[in-house]
């Protein structure tokens, strides 16, 4: 009742409430709702945790004998507590004065006919198989495992989780305050039934609690620390937890598995990709430039002008125009930006807020924190695994749970019912379809392949925050999702794994152990509006002749995009220009108005585009105080990117109109020669291309090193090879 006043006007209202409370329940219900609320030494609130405690029983399994050991402690727990180790000055322990009372109880019950005093004598003799005992070790020792974990005292990662739970739900099934719900949880003697698999939880229980599977100390020494949610796609039900690395030593402590931590790029399939295929605003197959959005100017002390990029790739390399697939397989921060400046920031919250179920604050609604993962409080690992769990089932998003229901003490009344799994669609099938490809191709040849083992379908997504603080990986099968979390929880310092992502081996290591003995399994195959369409790789509309004819070669690639979102228009972006090989210098220029004839042909060039700046002569100075000379914003095929006629010279040879200079060696070919087979090697006669040194696509890291949020990333080069042995997309050619 609260009611704890140390006076005489609060007993008298005790006598009331008590008088009216037995209006109302029978005695047994009393008797019920005090052995389900009494303390019986040892850390036991209520009857059943006493059981387990002292007997390792359940209350129904206990003997006459066990009964009046157990009820003799409430007289006074300091006193009669078996367990409390301690010696008295007559020489006496409490497990003595436990055994006197017990005897005492078995008398009066003799004396009062609930038992005969033959029966009370009987049970006096029994020896009393405490859970401490060598005895009772002798008998369980090959179960003792499971007995330890029935007489800790301190609740699993699970258990902890449950808790908060079943105090929300009653809460909303009784209409009352959580102190209440609390109260209700510890003394009313309810059955709790929970979504736990066991074999799962032994799993991460036998990887969380080996802390020589983290073993990247900070440089300050502190332990790297962890969390994992593993959720069943289908039912949302978690299945296994962990909030912390190492033993164990609080109940209801801080369990880092439901706390908020920064998530970096894992946020992009949710945030920006998923919410952006849904509305059609990009495909797949969509090319967007991969280059900064934003120049920022600095007046430094000398006076000269520093220049920082944003956003920055995690190696600080940018390849120019680059598909969606691309840019999702190596995590590349530009695009992810612009998708979400063309999306809209407050899509992408109402997305993640009423599809996906995350608890976002209101100042989320920015780029840096919705395409990068810059969150105000971060995620969960529960709504990260629960959020990409719908791409595993077609779209539908099911709230996670981990109680199916909850009985009253005599296993009949239903308190709460949640057996029915709450879902719903979060997003169109073929948008599911589409991300479970892209987030295919970053486990197999992307920035995850440190995720990923043989025998099952698997996808997912890295993540790394500013300056390494933290590492994320999301990944799932056709059987679960799980998220896995590593920093360090005390301090923000960076993590010293190298070119590893420890989140993504957490992970491997423990869904690969789980996935041992099931069978594969493929992802929903594609709906029915899933088609394959050729596009431009240069700017994403639907391929021509010219994008297959172009200098650097074909310039075309296929892939699978919602039917929605097919482009209606042709590629533009590749023109014909006339052009004047000159045979002594191997270089092609655009013809000038003096070039003969003979010298000129047509060659299919890219028109090219505009960058967002030029790197100045000054050199580039990062927050972290990196210092770049002025190359920042360089792509690999850059030379390429400047042939527009109207910036590239025209022929330097033939200037003079009297006299053009005729080049002596054999003449190159020309369109419309019959006797020359013309195909996609055909630049070769001329630059801006050598064909001793063609384009090749630019070194990727082997792991997302430091995709980085807003401004800050890491500048380590990964020591993985460069190119993905795997194509970019399951059954998809390699995109130029």
């Amino acid at each position: 009742t609260k009611d704890n006043d140390t006076t005489f006007q609060r007993k008298v209202r005790e006598i009331f409430r008590a008088l009216e409370f037995e209006k109302t329940h029978s005695k047994e219900d009393i008797l019920t709702l005090y052995l389900n609320y009494v303390y019986f030494g040892a850390g036991c609130d209520g009857i059943q945790t006493a059981a387990q405690k002292y007997f390792g029983k359940d209350v129904s399994e206990l003997t006459l004998a066990d009964s009046a050991s157990i009820i003799a402690i409430t007289n006074n727990p300091s006193l009669y507590d078996p367990f409390y180790d301690v010696t008295f000055k007559n020489g006496k322990t409490p497990r003595d004065y436990n055994k006197q009372r017990q005897e005492l109880i078995l008398d009066v019950m003799a004396s009062e006919g609930y038992i005969t005093q033959a029966e009370a004598d009987a049970t006096k003799k029994e020896f009393l198989l405490f859970t401490d005992t060598p005895q009772y070790a002798l008998l369980h020792k090959d179960d003792e495992e499971e007995e330890a974990t029935q007489t800790s005292n301190v609740y699993s990662w699970f258990t902890d989780l449950v808790v908060e739970d079943a105090i929300r739900l009653i809460c909303e099934a009784k209409g009352c305050d959580k102190d209440m719900a609390s109260t209700l949880l510890y003394s009313a003697g309810y059955q709790i039934y929970t979504t736990l698999d066991m074999d799962i939880q032994k799993i991460v229980d036998k990887v969380y609690l080996d802390t020589s599977n983290f073993d990247y100390p900070s440089a300050s020494g502190a332990q790297l620390d962890s969390a994992i949610t593993i959720i069943d796609p289908y039912t949302g039900d978690i299945v296994a937890i962990a909030g912390g690395v190492g033993e164990k030593t609080v109940s209801r402590g801080l369990n880092l598995a439901t706390s908020r931590r920064p998530c970096g790029s894992a946020i992009k399939p949710v945030s920006v990709y998923a919410p952006a295929i849904e509305y059609d605003v990009i495909s797949p197959g969509s090319v967007i430039d991969d280059y900064p959005m934003m120049r920022n100017e600095k007046q430094n002390g000398d006076g000269k002008i520093s220049y920082t990029a944003w956003p920055r790739n995690s190696n600080n390399k940018y390849r120019g125009y680059s598909t969606v697939a691309y840019s999702v397989q190596w995590s590349l921060n530009t695009v992810a930006t612009r998708v979400l400046d063309m999306l809209g920031k407050e899509t992408s919250f109402a997305f993640m807020e009423n599809s996906l179920g995350f608890d976002l604050h209101d100042d989320d609604k920015d780029l840096a924190p919705l395409s990068m993962g810059g969150l105000t409080y971060g995620v969960t690992t529960v709504e990260m695994a629960a959020a990409y769990a719908a791409f595993a089932n077609s779209g539908v998003y099911s709230t996670p749970r981990t109680i199916t229901q909850i009985l009253g003490n005599d296993g009949k009344e239903v308190i709460v019912d949640n057996t029915i799994v709450e879902s719903r669609v979060a997003m169109k099938e073929t948008t599911a379809y589409l991300i479970n490809n892209m987030l295919r191709s970053v486990v197999s040849s992307g920035t995850g392949t440190s995720a990923g083992f043989d025998g099952m379908t698997i996808a997912g997504k890295t993540g790394t925050t500013s300056n390494n603080f933290d590492r994320y990986f999301v990944g799932y099968t056709p059987y679960y999702s799980a998220a896995v979390w590593v920093g360090y929880s005390q301090s923000n310092e960076k993590i010293n794994s190298g070119t590893k992502n420890p989140a993504a081996l957490v992970w491997k290591q423990i869904m690969e152990e789980i996935h041992k003995e099931l069978e594969n399994r493929s992802f929903p195959e594609a709906p029915t509006d899933i088609v394959k369409v050729k596009l431009c790789s240069d700017c994403g509309l639907l391929a021509t002749a010219n994008c297959e004819n172009e200098a650097r070669g074909n310039r075309t690639f296929e892939i699978e995009v919602q039917e929605s979102a097919v482009p209606t228009e042709e590629c533009t972006c590749h023109i014909p220009v006339r052009v004047c090989y000159n045979v002594a210098a191997a270089e092609v220029h655009l013809a000038g108005p003096y070039c003969p004839d003979e010298t000129c042909f047509d060659q299919i060039w890219l028109a090219g585009r505009e960058f967002m700046f030029i790197p100045p002569e000054e050199p580039i100075v990062y927050e972290d105080g990196t210092v770049d000379p002025g190359t920042i914003v360089l792509s690999t095929d850059a030379d390429f990117h400047y042939t527009y006629r109207v910036t590239q010279p025209t022929c330097p040879y033939h200037t003079d109109p009297l006299d053009p200079t005729i080049p002596d060696e054999e003449e190159p070919p020309v369109p419309g020669d019959d006797d020359y087979e013309w195909g996609p090697d055909w630049w070769e006669y001329g630059e801006p291309l050598d064909p001793d040194t063609p384009i090749l696509p630019p070194d990727e890291p082997d792991d997302e090193l430091d995709d980085g949020q807003g401004e800050n990333g890491d500048n380590t080069t990964p020591d993985e090879p460069d190119e993905p042995d795997e194509p970019s997309i399951p059954d998809e050619p390699t995109i130029p």
